[in-house]
């Protein structure tokens, strides 16, 4: 299959590929550079929270620069004090 690239750098590809490829207008895709060409890559974006066994997980990419040590202890001691009612003085 040939395709030709237009004056603002566009490819159209053809519908009934799109169609097989399962591609609609908005679709996200992926060009990764070759030695011989270029590749295509339909990109499948999933959401970056799931709830797995009642919990949220974070399945996306995190920031280097963050202190986990110091969110889960205040994560846990905010439980605590949840669970142990209010302090008696």
């Amino acid at each position: 299959m040939k395709l030709k690239i237009d004056k603002a750098g566009r490819i159209l590809l053809p519908k009934p590929l799109r169609e097989r490829l399962n591609l609609h207008g908005g679709a996200t895709l992926e060009v990764e550079e070759l030695p011989d060409g270029i590749m295509l890559r339909r990109l499948v974006q999933h959401p970056s929270m799931i709830r797995k066994d009642g919990m949220w997980v974070h399945l996306g990419k995190l920031p280097r620069d963050i202190d986990w040590d110091r969110i889960v202890d205040d994560e846990r001691d905010e439980r605590i004090k949840d669970i142990s009612g209010p302090m008696k003085v």
